[in-house]
């Protein structure tokens, strides 16, 4: 095989795991049906440490291990008024609906595009909780845990709400 057709292959290679790490999900190997089916049923109950991994495998590629964003890319987690509202279906909806358009966090202007993690990519109330906790208690943050009712409101109060959330959507939902 020849260099040129190896940096091929190599590069594809990176391509695809760049795009699970992105999208979310982790591709199970093909042809096993069995393991997909024991990682949807595990996934349903939160174990400890479990938004911890959740945030490595879908949002650290974006967020970095320590919270911090990108810089006019990705908006920080670490101490961010969306994040640490009162209102926990602030931070449950951008996981379960993503984010687009412009939004300024700690006064910075960003205008990116998160995915949806609760809707197309199977993620239960329990998950979403868990993620949600752990990046509000992450990093100096110091907001309270979220609980899967609390998710689970926050998918019932958002539901007639189509695409991603926007800066404008997420308005009447943050304290004031």
């Amino acid at each position: 095989m020849s260099i040129t057709v190896r940096s091929i292959i190599a590069g594809a290679a990176a391509s695809a795991l760049t795009l699970a790490a992105c999208g979310g999900e982790k591709p199970a190997p093909a042809g096993d049906s069995a393991g997909a089916a024991s990682s949807v049923a595990s996934a349903a109950t939160a174990q400890p440490g479990q938004g911890e991994k959740i945030y490595a495998q879908r949002c650290q590629s974006c967020h970095q291990l320590n919270g911090a964003g990108a810089p006019g890319v990705y908006p920080p987690l670490a101490g961010s008024e969306f994040v640490v509202d009162a209102n926990p279906a602030v931070p449950a909806s951008i996981v379960i609906h993503g984010l687009q358009g412009p939004i300024t966090v700690k006064g910075e202007p960003f205008n990116s595009l998160m995915p949806a993690y609760g809707i197309g990519i199977t993620m239960t109330d329990e998950e979403v909780a868990a993620v949600v906790t752990y990046i509000r208690t992450s990093w100096g943050n110091t907001a309270s845990a979220v609980t899967a009712a609390d998710v689970a409101s926050a998918r019932e109060a958002t539901k007639s709400h189509s695409g991603a959330m926007t800066a404008e959507a997420l308005a009447p939902l943050r304290s004031k």
